[in-house]
């Protein structure tokens, strides 16, 4: 456990410095102006991210999980 918690800090830690090398106007520029920016795709990532660690968080307390 103590490694795949170094590794993932590790990737946290790489991917931050990645995008911290993203020029602002770049990560926030539409490639069309019904496609999503970088910003925007991250954004819908870390939200789906969250709920679906909500729903396994509560499936486990759950004695008839929700559909």
């Amino acid at each position: 456990m103590k490694h795949d918690t170094q590794e993932l800090r590790g990737i946290v830690a790489e991917y931050k410095n990645k995008f911290e090398r993203i020029p602002e106007k770049d990560f926030q520029a539409k490639p069309l102006p019904h496609k999503w920016s970088k910003q925007e795709v991250v954004g819908h990532l870390i939200d789906s991210a969250q709920n679906n660690l909500r729903r396994v968080v509560c499936a486990q307390y759950e004695t008839t999980p929700a559909l």
